[in-house]
């Protein structure tokens, strides 16, 4: 298989930004820990062995190459809010796993003999710096990855495996460096020079598992912050102007009125993933009967081998069709089965 077919694999999954990194080991990172490691920049989140954070056959005796994909986040802004915007969605660790593990099915189909491990922020590798050896993204000043395409707002998720791929080379180029994410980090976590003291980071204050000091409380308070910090991000220049992915709620009642909102404007159709409230959520199920339009409700596992309580759904009722089990491929028989629909090949 070569590298375009790949990318075209993952294009028709909707991930459009892939690279593919070496699998070292990684020398110059290695100084880069070791160095931060005698300045105590650690948090205890992350693997305390050098040596598996920078040589992936450790992972893998026989990798050869490492796919390295971003996926991003952005959903516009919101007021008020005390959560970094990576919390408007699904689980990350879960959505994007499991659209690596259909890129990897079919991967598997063309070659048989393809073995390969998935990360999801739960690798021992540092993602970030495979997304700059992969050519996906540039470091910024203030440590994240910054694509030309979603600046900063990214998750990166990786997959080891024992495929020669074609490797990509970092880009040439680096942030504007122009300091304005140093001067406005309210814990002083950002030291310049592309250096970070994480312990100071406000996103890490917010996850930290040890009881926080009465200096992280204050912080915390004064800057109106529950869980993460995207003060670094919403002021970065490479920010503006990006574009807007793809809204995913996790509460309720917004679920129901983007439903009123296809009542009220006259959708074709409706595709909807409703999760754990497909089994109980009446509010879902009624707002759904208005609508006079197709419905096809959509799950990526096959609720029918999970839990007994996921049996049952207030949703199927309703629906048009019902498809599961096929991971994120749902999505695309979806639209397919929308096609047939609204050409009357629905037989």
């Amino acid at each position: 298989m070569d590298k375009n077919r790949l990318i075209e694999i993952c294009n028709n999954l909707g991930i459009d930004t892939v690279g593919i990194a070496p699998v070292g080991p990684y020398t110059e990172l290695k100084k880069i820990l070791i160095d931060r490691n005698e300045k105590q920049y650690l948090t205890g989140m992350e693997e305390e062995d050098i040596e598996k954070r920078t040589n992936p056959k450790l992972i893998m005796e026989d990798a050869k190459s490492i796919i390295v994909c971003a996926f991003p986040y952005y959903a516009g802004e919101y007021e008020d809010t005390n959560l970094s915007k990576y919390c408007y969605g699904e689980d990350y660790h879960i959505v994007t796993k499991q659209i690596l593990n259909e890129v990897c099915l079919q991967i598997e189909n063309e070659i048989p003999e393809f073995k390969y491990e998935i990360f999801a922020d739960n690798g021992p590798l540092v993602d970030r710096y495979l997304a700059y050896l992969s050519g996906i993204g540039y470091f910024g000043i203030n440590n994240n990855i910054i694509t030309d395409k979603y600046g900063s707002y990214v998750f990166i998720a990786y997959i080891v495996n024992n495929y020669d791929f074609e490797k990509d080379i970092p880009l040439d180029k680096t942030c504007l460096k122009c300091n304005k994410c140093v001067k406005a980090c309210p814990g002083n976590a950002l030291l310049g020079n592309f250096e970070i003291d994480p312990r100071k980071c406000l996103s890490y204050i917010t996850q930290k598992k040890e009881e926080l000091s009465e200096q992280e409380e204050d912080a915390l308070r004064k800057n109106k912050k529950v869980f993460g910090c995207d003060i670094c991000q919403d002021i970065c220049p490479h920010n503006k102007n990006i574009e807007v992915t793809n809204f995913q709620t996790n509460n309720e009642g917004e679920f129901v009125d983007k439903i009123h909102e296809a009542y009220l404007e006259g959708y074709d159709g409706v595709m909807l993933n409703a999760g754990a409230w497909t089994h109980y959520s009446h509010a879902i199920g009624d707002a759904l009967r208005m609508l006079e339009c197709p419905v096809i409700e959509l799950h990526m596992s096959n609720v029918h081998a999970r839990e007994e309580f996921r049996h049952h759904s207030v949703i199927s009722p309703i629906a048009s069709g019902i498809i599961v089990g096929l991971g994120s491929s749902v999505y695309t028989l979806g639209l397919r089965a929308f096609d047939d629909i609204f050409r009357g090949n629905n037989d």
